[in-house]
């Protein structure tokens, strides 16, 4: 079956650059599906979101989720980040790049994103990183999963918080 498709595929894309070639039109267009969410949290829910957090969960989930709030960076480039990778002093975080195409980026670090990395640097003083014992062991989906739940929000996911930081900076004025 997936043999099957590859190969309509491949004579779909061959017979449009055929007939480009030949001049028969011009352009194609094909619309793509769009897997895109317009979905961020706002003040209040965000608030709800870190008193749950606290209260249940306590320190290391409610530093994920300050962590994750207020750098705006993707889960699993908080995951990787290892303790060299902390400048507290100078404020910054700096996230490396997975692959060769991604530069390092420098990430200005906010006082309560700094606490959450004290707080994690005093939890956990033996791991890799601030976050990185999440990755392996499933413990951000499943408290997430509970978390939806409790709070009765069916449409947020760990991105959500991302898309949180950037829109709250975007209504500040940050570019």
């Amino acid at each position: 079956m997936a043999v099957r498709k590859r190969g309509d595929a491949f004579m779909a894309d061959f017979m449009i650059k055929r007939t480009r070639y030949r001049g028969t039109f011009d352009k194609v267009r094909l619309s793509g599906e769009t897997n895109e969410r317009l979905r961020f949290q706002t003040k209040d829910e965000a608030q709800n979101l870190l008193a749950y957090r606290e209260t249940v969960y306590h320190d290391e989930m409610y530093a994920f989720t300050v962590f994750a709030l207020h750098c705006g960076a993707r889960s699993g480039t908080i995951m990787d980040l290892r303790w060299n990778n902390f400048a507290l002093n100078c404020r910054t975080a700096l996230f490396i790049g997975g692959d060769k195409k991604s530069p390092p980026k420098t990430l200005p670090m906010s006082q309560p994103t700094i606490d959450a990395i004290k707080t994690m640097e005093r939890l956990n003083p033996n791991s890799k990183g601030s976050f990185a014992h999440f990755k392996k062991d499933g413990k951000l989906r499943t408290a997430w999963d509970r978390m939806q739940e409790a709070l009765g929000f069916d449409d947020v996911v760990v991105h959500t918080l991302r898309h949180t930081c950037a829109s709250w900076r975007c209504n500040v004025g940050w570019t």
